[in-house]
């Protein structure tokens, strides 16, 4: 999962302020609202089965879930996020491509889809139609972005020679869930560790001001 998702509301302060004013929070505070923004997030999060009406798209959910499964994924299940209220996602599995396939709706960053591997090492990649957000990638866990990309060719380049870098654990509809909370999991703890530079929220304010 894409774990800057959580920070959004946190970072909302952008959302409202001038594009001087955006620049000047970031630099002079920008590690501070970083670092309040992050504290706020959950160390875990849960997945539970969404109810029929959680969708606030369900004809562009149901489009991109059908182009997904006619790739030769599996249903893994609609869900909601207690900690995250407003996310919405479907979870889909590719056994022989040994991928994984998440569809989001979001109330600030909209719908998307992704799909993403994990790797017997403990790396992995993320392949996302989510533009660049200003923050840099976790070490290990690239995140390829194409915005605009179909189904098909999104898939076609995450399972490429290219693309398939690792030895890819295998992956089923069952192991889903598991999957996806230690990825949002392991994601927090390294951020939490690590932190968010004033660089990147110097970038982030960039990008609301575009």
């Amino acid at each position: 999962m894409q774990w800057w998702i959580a920070i959004l509301g946190a970072l909302a302060v952008f959302a409202f302020a001038g594009p001087l004013m955006r620049f000047a929070i970031a630099a002079v505070f920008g590690r501070q609202v970083a670092d309040q923004a992050l504290a706020k997030q959950p160390d875990t999060i849960h997945l539970e089965p969404a109810s029929p009406g959680a969708w606030q798209d369900p004809d562009n959910a149901r489009q991109v879930t059908d182009a997904i499964r006619a790739l030769g994924f599996e249903a893994a299940g609609t869900f909601t996020i207690p900690e995250l209220p407003g996310v919405t996602l479907a979870l889909l599995a590719h056994p022989s491509a040994r991928l994984y396939a998440a569809i989001y709706q979001h109330p600030r960053a909209g719908a998307w889809f992704e799909f993403f591997r994990r790797n017997n090492d403990g790396t992995g990649a993320t392949f996302t139609t989510l533009p660049p957000n200003g923050l840099s990638d976790r070490p290990g866990h690239p995140v390829v972005r194409a915005p605009g990309s179909d189904p098909r060719t999104l898939f076609d380049h995450a399972t490429s020679p290219h693309g398939a870098g690792g030895d890819a654990q295998p992956a089923s509809a069952q192991a889903a869930i598991h999957v996806f909370e230690t990825g949002y999991a392991e994601a927090m703890a390294w951020r939490k560790q690590n932190g968010i530079s004033r660089a990147e929220v110097v970038r982030i304010a960039a990008k609301r001001a575009a």
